[in-house]
């Protein structure tokens, strides 16, 4: 295996690993600004996907309509949001014991 294609597999893959970090970055950070600057990084991470796939009108559409798009409104919307900066929200949920005991029953009826 020459050392071009191995090393653009080991790019790809490591770009594969970033776009993981920052998917879960989306929903386990605490601030939304924060959130939406890691769905930036993850659409842009799609984007160079697209790009070794030889896809380059998708990834194209993906950077103008995604990036440039609908995170920068969602940006905004968040810098404009009076809330932010007031009371936390509690984050938990007393209903986990009971949706457990359903996801286990679902499971067991699937299994």
């Amino acid at each position: 295996m020459p050392i071009l294609e191995l090393a653009a597999k080991f790019g790809m893959y490591a770009v594969m690993a970033a776009i993981l970090i920052f998917a879960l970055g989306v929903v386990t950070l605490r601030n939304l600004f924060h959130c939406a600057l890691c769905l930036a990084a993850a659409l842009i991470g799609i984007a160079a996907v697209y790009v070794v796939l030889q896809a380059e009108f998708l990834a194209a559409a993906q950077i103008l309509l995604y990036v440039g798009a609908v995170v920068t409104l969602v940006i905004f919307a968040i810098m404009l949001t009076e809330h932010l900066g007031g009371k936390p929200v509690r984050q938990t949920n007393s209903q986990s014991p009971v949706a457990f005991a359903g996801l286990l029953g679902f499971a067991i009826l699937i299994g």
